[in-house]
């Protein structure tokens, strides 16, 4: 009978290829520190580059690593989907496949973890950016918790996917059948224990974000539109109150034509 994985870690693939060898290597050294029972999925998101043949490469030498390979590009959060329903660990990490996350904190999630925690995510203090991008950032996240109605969950600011679920809230997750998936928003969604380990950002310049500003905006407008009705509302009440001052002053001009 095969042992069910103390821990699995998910990593959505797309475009870092080159990465794949050193990150699964990090992931083995950190994990060994743990328990050497584990399981590394690596979901190749139908990437541009070599990603798939990276994976198929490091996956013949450890049968602890898994790969999935998806139809089509679905983008990062139904690839995180697609590993989690393929998890089998007690605890599931999350994170980027582009080593910005960087692996050696893995144990530190897992111990904030087995404390008692359902939910733990890396909070990654930005300090680095300048005044111009950090009232910039400040400005969006208010605007984007405005429209969320999100005053009770995840902290958008220092968190990203970088993460670790216990089964009970993996599981929960994927009951989450939204077709617009926001990882960090859905599982603050959830309601769980959460907890925030505090991990120092580290940029890695070498690397393309794989999300552009453009990019940025618009996954913020699918997540708006498709978690909230604010939006809407604040759209209809904008319209009405046009459609109003648009009346009156109609009826100020006929009002003067008529009584001059």
């Amino acid at each position: 009978m095969i042992a069910t994985p103390v821990i699995s870690v998910v990593i959505p693939v797309y475009n870092t290829g080159k990465a794949v060898p050193e990150l699964v290597n990090r992931l083995k050294d950190t994990l060994a520190e743990v328990t050497d029972n584990y399981e590394i999925i690596l979901v190749e998101d139908r990437s541009a580059d070599n990603s798939w043949a990276a994976i198929q490469e490091v996956c013949k030498k450890d049968s602890r690593v898994k790969g999935i390979k998806l139809s089509r590009n679905y983008g990062q959060y139904y690839a995180i989907t697609a590993g989690l329903r393929h998890a089998k660990g007690d605890h599931i990490a999350v994170m980027d496949g582009d080593l910005k996350d960087d692996p050696k904190y893995i144990a530190t999630l897992y111990k904030k973890a087995v404390e008692g925690a359902d939910i733990v995510f890396a909070d990654k203090g930005r300090k680095n950016l300048n005044f111009l991008k950090k009232i910039a950032t400040q400005l969006f996240y208010k605007v984007y918790n405005y429209l969320l109605d999100n005053t009770k969950t995840v902290s958008y600011k220092n968190t990203g996917t970088y993460s670790m679920l216990n089964r009970k809230a993996a599981n929960a997750f994927l009951e989450i059948k939204d077709v617009n998936r926001d990882y960090s928003f859905i599982v603050g969604l959830l309601g769980f224990d959460t907890a925030y380990v505090p991990i120092p950002y580290e940029p890695n310049n070498d690397d393309k974000r794989s999300y552009n500003i453009a990019k940025l905006l618009k996954h913020a407008i699918d997540n708006v539109t498709s978690q909230s009705d604010k939006l809407l509302r604040l759209s209809i009440s904008i319209g009405f109150i046009i459609f109003i001052s648009t009346i009156l002053w109609a009826v100020r001009i006929v009002y003067i034509y008529y009584t001059d």
